[in-house]
């Protein structure tokens, strides 16, 4: 689709003019393509910002989009005055009811799960004031709101709470638990407002991601606050999926994909590939709960002696393991680390490691943990791909036939000083190739689509490709670790634990 027809859909759909089949054709342009997606996305965060600025009573800055889009709201905000009007005597009516009647408590209690990460106004007696913001970059929190709301919030996340009963989540992944004193309680994010009618439910909001609702007990009512501005009531059983142009889709409820209380260690997923089951998942992690794990080829794992215990053998297409984990989306931060062994007879120029996100086409937004081929010799390095062909190189070459453990950290956005990719292989940093690894200037450059039609969950032993048939490793694969944070060097190292490198042993 041309620029031109995207900008003429996107406005059509800000006026509510556009007809069933336009909305389905947008609808599919901007589920396929990310650049659309970002564009349309920033014009419907422009027009949601005009609609609290009517509301409000003081417009935006002034600017050739702006002047545009007031001229047209100009006519609405005209039949909007004696709602205004209305608006006004009730809010004299609420100021005269807190000049005689005592404020009620607007203050979070938080606590926060052991390693959190956070910044923002916290008293020593553990509570934030009304309308101070508090970020999470990685890690979880339980808040407990008045009006008797229990949250469960995981990083990385941005909260205000705005007033009595509101709850602004920039950022997150929350549950909540709303006892019947607290009905009514609110829940908004920058594309949906959650009310709350006596009830149990999760959301997900991310900056590249559709907001998501799962209801686990009660009801809700939920609104998309852009487009179309669908509104629907949930059930118990019951999750929506909001679409990129307003209105909802439904799709089955996971209940696993939270935590209801603060974790005892850092969230993370672990694959030992010991036990019974050699590809169950282990960790404090919501994603491990519900996660399916299998071969390629449906049959049970091939297993060797391993670093510790069991570990993968990878010698086969249908050897390669599949989930149906999506991975972390966007420029979140991450670190992925694991002990290899790869085989010498067996050397493809790239080899998946760790993958997920979406490899097709010119998009190629991906976040891929591999080794490769050296350009000025044979020797295999680890290398990192992320988003659109942004790579990441190590220098030491990988010791086939031998156990090396390696790690890839990953700051993203979040980046506030440092390299926003560090590798590690033996525990020892990687100096990085200059000739492949570069900062990109565009922060959407290296995010990681997991959200669109042909994006791939999480592998191990291939890369970010449908039936593996892209980038196989050829070798063995122990102690496989996710988490959700980009670790310090001392963290990597601690990984290793009391296990020594081949090069040491």
């Amino acid at each position: 689709m041309n620029r031109r027809e995207l900008e003429r859909l996107t406005q059509g759909m800000a006026d509510c003019t556009l007809s069933a089949e336009e909305i389905s054709t947008l609808e599919e342009e901007l589920l396929t393509n990310p650049d659309s997606r970002d564009f349309y996305r920033r014009s419907m965060r422009v027009e949601q910002l005009l609609e609290e600025s009517l509301h409000l009573g003081s417009p935006p800055a002034s600017g050739e989009w702006m002047n545009a889009y007031m001229r047209r709201r100009q006519r609405k905000a005209m039949l909007r005055s004696a709602l205004a009007a209305a608006a006004v005597l009730l809010v004299s009516a609420l100021v005269l009811h807190h000049i005689f009647l005592r404020e009620p408590d607007t203050t979070i209690r938080v606590a926060f799960s052991p390693g959190t990460s956070w910044s923002g106004s916290i008293g020593k007696d553990g509570k934030i004031a009304h309308g101070e913001p508090v970020r999470l970059e990685f890690g979880v929190a339980e808040l407990n709101i008045p009006g008797q709301v229990r949250a469960v919030i995981e990083g990385p996340a941005e909260m205000v709470l705005r007033g009595p009963g509101l709850l602004e989540l920039r950022e997150g992944s929350g549950w909540f638990r709303v006892d019947e004193s607290g009905r009514g309680f609110r829940v908004l994010t920058p594309s949906v407002e959650v009310v709350d009618l006596g009830t149990e439910f999760g959301l997900v909001t991310r900056p590249d991601e559709l907001d998501v609702i799962h209801v686990f007990d009660g009801r809700v009512r939920c609104s998309a606050r852009f487009a179309m501005k669908e509104e629907r009531e949930l059930r118990a059983d019951e999750s929506l999926r909001l679409s990129p142009v307003g209105r909802w889709i439904e799709q089955d409820p996971n209940e696993a994909m939270f935590l209801k209380s603060l974790p005892p260690k850092l969230p993370g997923i672990w694959f030992s590939f010991d036990g019974e089951d050699p590809l169950k998942p282990e960790g404090e992690y919501p994603a491990v709960r519900g996660m399916e794990v299998r071969t390629h080829g449906g049959g049970p794992a091939q297993l060797t002696e391993g670093v510790e215990g069991k570990a993968l053998s990878l010698r086969e297409r249908s050897d390669t393991v599949r989930t149906n984990w999506p991975g972390i989306g966007g420029a979140a931060s991450r670190t992925i680390a694991c002990w290899i062994r790869p085989d010498g007879r067996n050397s493809p120029p790239f080899a998946g490691i760790v993958s997920w996100g979406d490899p097709s086409g010119s998009q190629l937004a991906r976040c891929n943990f591999m080794i490769g081929k050296s350009r000025k010799s044979e020797a295999r390095v680890l290398r990192f791909a992320v988003g659109r062909s942004t790579q990441f190189s190590g220098s030491t070459p990988i010791v086939a036939g031998e156990w090396q453990h390696i790690a890839l950290v990953f700051r993203g956005t979040r980046n506030i000083d440092g390299d926003m990719v560090e590798l590690y292989l033996n525990g020892e940093r990687e100096q990085l190739n200059p000739e492949f690894s570069q900062l990109p200037k565009d922060d959407r450059v290296i995010s990681t689509v997991i959200d669109s039609l042909k994006s791939q969950p999480l592998q191990i032993g291939c890369g970010p490709f449908p039936q593996s048939y892209g980038g196989r490793f050829f070798g063995d694969i122990d102690e496989v670790r996710i988490l959700p944070r980009a670790l310090s060097a001392r963290e990597v190292k601690g990984l290793m634990g009391n296990r020594k490198a081949a090069s040491d042993r």
